[in-house]
C-alpha cells in the first residue's frame, strides 16, 4: 500500500507545562505528532495574561515554600506542612480512594473560574484532534470543557489524588500510566478500568535502542543468574539465555 501527501497525518493537540523537566521531557516524543507545535501551557502565546499571572503565583508559592526550608525554626515545620498536603497514601491494601481531597478540590475550582481555559479555546481551533497532556490540571481542565479524547500521560510512579477528577466516574480522561502500580494507584482514585492504558514512560524513538542496548549491559551485572532475562528476553530482543533454553 503506497501513501500519498494527501493522506491525514497522524496529529493531536500536545501540551506540556514548564515547571521542570519533567513534564517537558514526556511531551518531547510526541513532537513529531504535534499540531503546528507543543503548547506549554503557562507561558504560550495562546495563554491570557490573567492566566500567566495565576501561573507565575504557583511557581512563587512553590519557590517560596522550598526556600522556606532554610529559616531558623518554622522553616522545617512550614516544609513538613506543605509536603504532608502533597503526601500519598501507602500503595496496599486496595481501598477506596475516590473521594476528592484538598488539592483536587481546589483544583476543580480554579478550573470552573477559568483555569486552563486559554489552552482549551486554543485547541478548539482543530477540535476532532486529539488533546494530550502531560500535565494533569489541563486534560482535567478539557475535560471540564467537554472535549473528546482527552489523554493524560502519568509522568510519576506514583501520583497524588489531584491527577484525578473530582468525580471519576463522570470524567472521560485516558490515563497513559507508566507502571502496573500506577495503573491500580488511578484504579484506587475511582478512574474506569476502561481509561486506563500502561504504556510505560515515553522516550524519544532516536533512544529506544541505545535504551534497550543499555539495559541489557547492565542486567549482565545486575542479574548475574539470568532470573530476570530468562522471563523477559524476548522484551529486551535479545537471545534467549542459556537458563532459559535449559528449563525447555
Amino acid at each position: 500500500m503506497s501513501y500519498s501527501s494527501e493522506m491525514p497525518k497522524n496529529e493531536a493537540w500536545i501540551v506540556s507545562v514548564d515547571m521542570g523537566y519533567g513534564h517537558l521531557r514526556a511531551a518531547y516524543p510526541f513532537r513529531d505528532i504535534a499540531f503546528e507545535r507543543i503548547i506549554t501551557a503557562n507561558n504560550d502565546a495562546c495563554v491570557s495574561p490573567q492566566e500567566r499571572a495565576l501561573w507565575a503565583k504557583f511557581q512563587a508559592l512553590y519557590e517560596g515554600i522550598s526556600r522556606a526550608r532554610s529559616i531558623p525554626v518554622i522553616g522545617s515545620w512550614i516544609w513538613r506542612a506543605y509536603d504532608r498536603f502533597q503526601a500519598i497514601r501507602p500503595h496496599y491494601p486496595f481501598r477506596d480512594l475516590s473521594k476528592p481531597s484538598i488539592g483536587s478540590t481546589r483544583l476543580y475550582s480554579l478550573i470552573r473560574r477559568g483555569f486552563g481555559a486559554s489552552v482549551v479555546k486554543c485547541t478548539r481551533e482543530r477540535e476532532e484532534l486529539p488533546f494530550l497532556s502531560t500535565f494533569y490540571a489541563m486534560a482535567l481542565a478539557a475535560d471540564y470543557a467537554g472535549r473528546r479524547d482527552v489523554f493524560c500521560v502519568i509522568t510519576d510512579s506514583d501520583i497524588n489524588r489531584v491527577w484525578v477528577a473530582n468525580d471519576p466516574k463522570k470524567s472521560r480522561v485516558n490515563y497513559l500510566a507508566p507502571t502496573a502500580l500506577s495503573r491500580v494507584r488511578l484504579l484506587e482514585y475511582g478512574v474506569a478500568d476502561e481509561r486506563i492504558f500502561v504504556t510505560g514512560f515515553p522516550l524519544p524513538e532516536e533512544n529506544v535502542a541505545t535504551a534497550r542496548e543499555d539495559l541489557a549491559r547492565r542486567l549482565q551485572v545486575l542479574d548475574a543468574k539470568g532470573t530476570f532475562r530468562a522471563r523477559f528476553w524476548a522484551t529486551l530482543g535479545q537471545p534467549a539465555p542459556a537458563t532459559h533454553l535449559e528449563r525447555r
